[in-house]
């Protein structure tokens, strides 16, 4: 059986699958993506012409679009048609003294909010002063969290000697309710990697520490005040690593939170509730196919109190207690497809499934060339719709006694340096472009229901600017990389079998797309590299 015929929709159940075709000729990325609660779709698509903001209904119809300029915002979108966008604009480094101790840096963001049409409702840009940093640290990506009646940014820089992370709360109208910074005083090295409100005004922030054995999560209470901090820890087994990529709001007040577990001869994904007072209530472990690095973690709740538990190219279904109902993966990852690889960037949630906004990597084998189409995929997993197969999932449950829960008091309030102002922001229109069904947009391979091969290619996925790719030894590899504005910058690259690196001299900081096969060209497979200074 093929897999085209085994992977007809069920009658009654809608899949809107549509890839948004910037033109035929032209390459494109999709930065990031969201969902409203009302279904529309936004997407920050990134081309050789800078980023474009696109808005459509749920069917694919185009609402509006715009011209952003060449920024990379990050997203948030309301069910009344309005559209969040967070962006860096500049930074500034500099001394508030003569000691190399006291150096500042200040970074300046621009948050706007635009209205149902598309037009600016306000604009504000949001300054902030890291102070007492080393000489060059790493400004990472602020976190937009989405609230009932305010937005929180979470500012993070790496590594500090004073504050950890500071939070800003904006209302609807773009004014701060409050900003506060906090220190950490007993892992200096950790960062906030991902949060969630909390229903009651207030958020939950996971703390992250590489290597580290534990989950560390602070709520932050609605007067911006700190309210407990647990340190979460598995007690049944020595453990190598635990993380924590995605958290999850529950309706009676609890957490869901996604991560993995690394244990001696074992490493699972797991999910771990927690109760509002910070108490384990429930656990599982998973395991999935190649299970690993990957581009995309992340967990959504449904309205039906299940969960969609989403891991790159595998997207699976969770009851309420954490069984597995119904699991699937995109065969743009089965070896063999030469054709189509789509590569998740961002996930949300409907009633239809797991919508994921990405890039479709299209490729003409005939005539030997490549777009990158910006893309949207809606994956029920009872009714996957076209190009997925079934996978199997492990699963272990775990007695919520085996986890420990301890207090932790490593945070203390510092002062904080932001100022939030008024600014001019106008954003261009933008020519609609036109959406096409992302089923009729791939082509069929005849790929039969196999497993998924896993391809254990790169020894990392981050590498400072000017030094080398590592590739684990094997076999002889073609590879091709492309950058975040749909530029080659490396064609069809033959790795004998044996060789272990690749330079990188003369790349760009930024995220590249690596199209890597075997050497005759098919087991496509696809990695994305971050280069750092």
């Amino acid at each position: 059986m093929t897999l085209l015929l085994a992977a007809i929709p069920l009658i009654g159940r809608t899949q809107h699958q549509l890839a948004f075709d910037t033109t035929s000729t032209e390459n494109a990325i999709v930065y990031t993506g969201t969902v409203a609660t009302n279904g529309d779709r936004v997407l920050a698509v990134r081309g050789s012409g800078g980023t474009v903001l696109w808005r459509s209904s749920a069917d694919g119809t185009p609402v509006w679009v715009k011209q952003l300029g060449q920024g990379a915002p990050q997203l948030l979108a309301d069910d009344a048609g309005n559209v969040q966008l967070l962006q860096l604009l500049s930074v500034e480094h500099f001394e508030i003294d003569q000691s190399d101790y006291d150096d500042t840096l200040r970074v300046h963001y621009l948050m706007t909010q635009l209205d149902e049409s598309g037009e600016v409702a306000w604009a504000r840009n949001l300054s902030i002063d890291w102070r007492y940093v080393v000489s060059w640290p790493v400004v990472e990506p602020p976190l937009l969290i989405a609230g009932q009646d305010a937005s929180f940014v979470v500012f993070r820089v790496w590594p500090h000697f004073g504050s950890a992370f500071a939070i800003l709360k904006i209302d609807e109208q773009g004014q701060m309710v409050w900003a506060r910074s906090f220190s950490n005083i007993v892992d200096p090295y950790s960062e906030v990697n991902c949060g969630v409100e909390d229903g009651n005004g207030g958020l939950y922030l996971s703390i992250a520490y590489s290597p580290s054995s534990w989950t560390r999560l602070v709520h932050v209470l609605a007067d911006g005040s700190l309210g407990w901090e647990k340190t979460i820890s598995y007690a049944n087994a020595p453990v190598i690593s635990s993380s924590c990529y995605d958290l999850v709001k529950v309706p009676d007040g609890s957490i869901q939170i996604y991560g993995s577990i690394s244990i001696p001869n074992h490493f699972y994904q797991s999910t771990v509730l927690l109760s509002p007072e910070g108490m384990v209530t429930d656990a599982h472990f998973y395991t999935l196919p190649g299970s690993g690095w990957a581009a995309l973690k992340a967990i959504r709740r449904r309205n039906d109190g299940s969960f969609l538990m989403v891991q790159d190219s595998v997207v699976v279904a969770l009851a309420a207690n954490g069984d597995v109902e119904e699991a699937v993966a995109l065969t743009s990852h089965v070896a063999g497809d030469q054709r189509n690889t789509f590569i998740p960037m961002a996930m949300n949630c409907t009633s239809e499934g797991a919508v994921l906004t990405g890039v479709l990597d299209y490729v003409h084998v005939d005539l030997g060339f490549t777009h990158h189409r910006p893309s949207v995929r809606t994956i029920d997993p009872f009714s996957p719709g076209c190009y997925t197969m079934p996978v199997d999932i492990g699963h272990v449950p775990v007695p919520a006694g085996l986890y420990q829960v301890e207090d932790h008091s490593g945070f203390q309030e510092d002062t904080v340096y932001v100022s939030v102002t008024n600014t001019a922001f106008a954003p261009e229109p933008f020519v609609p472009v036109s959406t096409s069904d992302l089923c009729s947009v791939m082509i069929a391979t005849g790929v039969e229901l196999v497993g998924p091969q896993v391809h254990q290619d790169l020894q990392g996925n981050v590498v400072q600017q000017g030094m080398h790719i590592t590739f684990l030894a094997g076999e002889a590899r073609r590879v091709s990389v492309t950058n975040a504005a749909g530029q080659t910058v490396l064609k069809d690259r033959l790795l004998p079998a044996g060789a272990t690196t690749m330079a990188a001299a003369g790349w760009r900081t930024g995220i590249y797309l690596l199209r890597v096969t075997d050497q005759d060209g098919g087991s496509v497979r696809m990695h994305r590299v971050l280069v750092v200074p």
